[in-house]
């Protein structure tokens, strides 16, 4: 503070203005009142609270709703015998081999989301059924074991005894896999279509027509057997019973056009180690994926894929042994059309 003067001289108090602050926090307004400035302050300090609490929660929502890649949930379908929808509805087993040690829970069937033929024909209709699982719970494709629990059970045959139980490749729900219903359709409708994938790309020829004939093997072809292996293919418990399906082509989907006729030798018996392989019968119409060799031995392939005579014409052989080798004619044509795609797509 200075002393100024006017001009006539007389005296004048001189005040210094405080300097102005670069920034004007609420609390420290000159008009405000000291009420004022705690609400206002306050206010803040609940508003940055709030902030903070929300921040943490999206933390740990993003902790506990853990997501997995497409890639691993394919993965775990692939890998699966077995894939259901279950509750847990106790913590231990079922069966009198799995005890405490092997962190098992007992598990009630609610739906079969995957399943192949050989475990129907062995456990029948498995919904509502209950069965042992056991799984690592420090795996991270596993989720908390607790009675009440839900979830998708991604699992192999493990025990079978008055009940059965399984190994769990994973298991999981919503919490633990974003969208699972979806995702997990995608990933079964792709295993699904895998094995007749590859058996397009694997086939020699692909063709659609009409069973004609189904005979015996020639008896040259029958005397060259009798001396491979001692008989085996002929005389074994597990013997294929060779027979033979003369196919009239209606089209070729893959390889050689020119060939109209074409013989398919095939397995007739029922036993187990042939049970998958396709059955034919005179009048049969579907779309063949053929194999020049690649599924017999190369002794017995020389025996049974050698060429033969049919109407006057020589005709080659092949084989088409594995279920997806053979797709029945449907009315609607849609197993041939779905061939048709996989077979564009390789050419792609």
């Amino acid at each position: 503070m200075g002393i100024a003067r006017k001009k006539n001289g007389s005296a004048v108090k001189k005040t210094s203005l405080p300097a102005l602050p670069s920034k004007f926090p609420l609390a420290s307004c000159a008009n405000a009142q000291p009420a004022a400035q705690n609400f206002i302050g306050s206010r803040q300090i609940i508003h940055r609270c709030t902030l903070c609490v929300l921040l943490i929660l999206q933390c740990l929502a993003a902790v506990t709703h853990a997501d997995i890649s497409k890639q691993d949930l394919q993965k775990w379908v692939d890998d699966s015998t077995l894939v259901f929808k279950g509750t847990i509805v106790s913590l231990d087993s079922n069966v009198d081999s799995i005890g405490p040690k092997d962190n098992p829970v007992t598990v009630k069937i609610d739906e079969v989301e995957l399943s192949t033929q050989r475990a129907d024909e062995n456990f029948g209709s498995l919904v509502g059924k209950e069965m042992t699982a056991i799984w690592d719970p420090a795996s991270k494709a596993t989720m908390e074991r607790k009675v009440g629990i839900s979830a998708v059970f991604f699992v192999n045959p493990l025990l079978y005894e008055r009940n059965i139980a399984v190994a769990a490749v994973a298991v999981a729900n919503n919490q633990t896999v974003k969208n699972l219903p979806k995702r997990l359709r995608f990933a079964i409708e792709q295993k699904q279509k895998k094995p007749l994938n590859d058996a397009v790309k694997r086939a020699d020829r692909i063709v659609t027509g009409v069973v004609e004939e189904v005979r015996a093997l020639p008896e040259e072809k029958l005397a060259k057997l009798e001396k491979l292996a001692n008989g085996r293919d002929l005389y074994s418990e597990h013997s294929p019973k060779w027979m033979e399906a003369v196919i009239r082509v209606q089209s070729v989907l893959k390889g050689d056009q020119g060939e109209k006729v074409l013989l398919l030798v095939f397995p007739s018996t029922d036993d187990r180690m042939w049970a998958e392989s396709p059955k034919f019968k005179v009048g049969q119409s579907g779309t063949w994926l053929l194999h020049s060799g690649a599924q017999l031995s190369e002794d017995r392939a020389k025996i049974l894929l050698t060429p033969e005579q049919f109407q006057s014409q020589q005709i080659k052989a092949y084989t088409a042994l594995r279920p997806e080798d053979f797709q029945l004619k449907d009315s609607a044509g849609n197993n041939e059309k779905r061939i048709r795609e996989m077979l564009g797509k390789t050419k792609q």
